[in-house]
């Protein structure tokens, strides 16, 4: 079983007045897909994961950018997980998540992307 399947994610192409946006939601209300779905660039997301797969190696000094994080949350990849900080500032209380499923998810939600219809394209 994938990390998709088991956070239950699906991926959905949403019309909006003929354009199509690309997300995803997650039935187990798991915020990590949220984070990672906020990121339309296929090449920011392969970026991230060769980061992400430095990590899983045993080479972090190859980490080309430790910072991942959105406009909503305080994001790292660190040497044993991802961890994420709640950008409101009363709750510093940080999330960890597996460096092997957030790069499952990360491969998921790039091959979406880069399936028809495009992101932003006019049906």
């Amino acid at each position: 079983m994938t990390s998709i399947d088991s956070y239950k994610i699906k991926f959905i192409n949403l019309n909006n007045d003929g354009t199509i946006y690309k997300t995803a939601e997650s039935k187990t209300g798991d915020p990590t897909i949220y984070h990672i779905s906020a990121c339309f660039e296929p090449e920011i997301i392969q970026s991230i994961i060769t980061d992400v797969d430095h990590a899983i190696n045993g080479n972090f000094s190859l980490v080309g950018n430790a910072d991942i994080s959105s406009e909503t949350e305080i994001a790292f990849i660190t040497p044993n997980n991802i961890e994420f900080w709640d950008i409101d500032e009363s709750n510093q209380t940080p999330q960890f998540f597996s460096l092997l499923e957030y790069k499952e998810l990360l491969i998921g939600w790039k091959n979406f992307l880069l399936s028809p219809p495009l992101h932003g394209s006019k049906i």
